[in-house]
């Protein structure tokens, strides 16, 4: 077999548990300020929505877009959050997990031919996110 001379990967969602990692960190927010027993997929979901439209407009970087749309979110259910939540939040994705197959997948493919990430986030977080998933 010939392999390609490289290979692209979107990150966040393929390779990064993006779903997962956002429901751990509402729920954690949400206890915080001591709201349990809540729906964070649902909650999730509906913050995922609110940014898609968010990025719609004006560019912006990504922190930015995470900090201004967790209390949009929060808000639409009633949730309370505090403004370090929000930056904790846009702070946070640079240290989100990969899905538990990645690392070893993508070692094995290393081996064979270059790996490329695309996102559409800041250089920061992708930087963050390869500095933890490079072996």
């Amino acid at each position: 077999m010939t392999w390609p001379k490289a290979i692209t990967f979107d990150c966040y969602g393929t390779l990064i548990d993006w779903e997962g990692e956002i429901q751990m960190i509402f729920k954690e927010i949400l206890e915080r300020n001591g709201v349990k027993n809540v729906d964070v997929v649902a909650l999730q979901r509906h913050w995922e929505n609110i940014q898609f439209d968010y990025i719609q407009n004006q560019y912006m970087p990504y922190k930015e877009v995470l900090r201004n749309t967790l209390p949009m979110a929060f808000n639409y259910f009633g949730y309370p959050f505090t403004e370090e939540d929000s930056r904790y939040f846009a702070e946070s994705m640079g240290e989100w997990r990969p899905f538990p197959d990645t690392i070893d997948a993508l070692l094995e493919i290393k081996k064979y031919t270059k790996i490329a990430l695309l996102t559409n986030t800041d250089d920061s977080i992708i930087e963050e996110t390869v500095s933890r998933i490079e072996r």
